[in-house]
């Protein structure tokens, strides 16, 4: 053994080493958009739509340049319109895969505020892929919440109809 200082993780190691320091991979956020719509069934039975072009930032978040719309409608007239996207960060995923066209990326995250039945003040924080043609296995999760943090409305599942493609910059 011997002493060593040693950098793992972004913190200073210092004392005896026995083993090697493995380096975190670093994150590629990618520029592009994200395009599409369809639906998911919630386990109750109850179906959302959405549709949505959505840009990323090439820096893991931040604001993006537009357009950026997102509209989710469920339950007989109950409806989400984005107004401001605040977040949205899109990287090439473990486990899915946009194929052709190829992107470079197959996931999105992103958060926002907007209106809620038309009144303001609500926001959303959301996740989405593409898995290729024709939008099989291309997934959707959000959460709506009020103006006090709290969660008013969630959904999450594979699309039952429609399709999400990625899109390069």
């Amino acid at each position: 053994m011997r002493k060593s200082h040693v950098k793992k993780f972004g913190v200073l190691i210092t004392g005896a080493v026995m083993a090697v320091a493995i380096a975190a991979p670093a994150l590629a956020w990618l520029p592009g958009r994200m395009t599409g719509g369809g639906s998911i069934i919630k386990p109750n039975g109850l179906r959302v739509t959405h549709g949505f072009e959505l840009h990323c930032s090439p820096h893991g978040g931040g604001a993006t340049d537009g357009p950026n719309n997102l509209e989710i409608n469920w339950d007989g007239g109950n409806n989400f319109h984005l107004a401001d996207l605040t977040f949205a960060a899109c990287r090439d995923a473990d486990g899915y895969d946009e194929e052709m066209p190829e992107a470079g990326f197959d996931t999105m995250r992103g958060a926002g505020t907007g209106s809620l039945n038309n009144v303001d003040g609500y926001t959303i924080k959301f996740f989405m892929t593409d898995q290729g043609e024709p939008g099989t296995g291309d997934r959707l999760r959000f959460a709506i919440y009020d103006s006090s943090g709290d969660r008013v409305f969630r959904a999450a599942g594979v699309l039952d109809r429609g399709n999400h493609q990625a899109h390069a910059a």
